[in-house]
């Protein structure tokens, strides 16, 4: 990148950089929590407290929970062809609006259930559920299987597809004489034993 493509890229950009940069000062101003506790508060007229109640799922207009399947998987398994992602059953297209979840704090199957409404609603259809199913040692965490398994079940009563991403290299710190990682040296990271044994983890569950 030169300078005669950086300065158009400035100067489109620009409008944007300077109103992120007045919203830091703002936040950084030792007088911006004060203001916002004075506005709350309701000392300056035309500001109110945003505190919405628990969402009821009644009739609404943005609700988007109409473009999801009934459920997942109705229209069969999702196969790539072609370079795109269709339903096996009809050979339809398919198209996903993704996000990372639920959060931890959905931990009970009715705030999972409760989870997977509202993301239907913003027209979510597809999740990714980030974490371990396994120990420091690599032993399954059944507990963790369990959790999976709720996730997988509420989503797909609301036509959302979970994607499972289930290792991560931090999350492994076997120890040296591990009986299923021969050689290993509990130091470096033991992928080839690794993946082996996230499939053996998802052939026995």
């Amino acid at each position: 990148m030169n300078a005669f493509t950086i300065r158009p890229f400035f100067k489109k950009q620009f409008p944007i950089l300077l109103l992120g940069l007045i919203c830091l000062v703002f936040m950084v101003s030792p007088h911006f929590g004060q203001n916002a506790r004075s506005q709350s508060s309701g000392a300056n007229d035309g500001w109110f407290p945003f505190d919405p109640q628990r969402d009821q799922f009644t009739e609404s207009p943005i609700d988007l929970r109409f473009l999801n399947e009934k459920f997942a998987g109705e229209h069969g398994f999702i196969e790539a062809k072609n370079g795109s992602f269709v339903h096996s059953g009809n050979n339809q297209p398919v198209r996903f609006w993704a996000v990372n979840g639920p959060s931890d704090d959905a931990s009970g199957r009715e705030s999972l259930r409760r989870t997977a409404r509202l993301l239907a609603k913003y027209g979510v259809n597809l999740v990714r559920r980030h974490g371990a199913v396994f120990n420091k040692d690599g032993e399954t965490d059944p507990d963790a299987v369990k959790r999976a398994i709720a996730i997988v079940e509420a989503m797909k009563d609301e036509g959302i597809y979970t994607h499972l991403s289930i290792y991560f290299p931090l999350w492994f710190t076997p120890r040296a004489d591990h009986p299923w990682l021969e050689g290993y040296d509990g130091k470096s990271y033991g992928c080839r034993g690794i993946v082996s044994r996230c499939f053996y983890i998802l052939e026995r569950t």
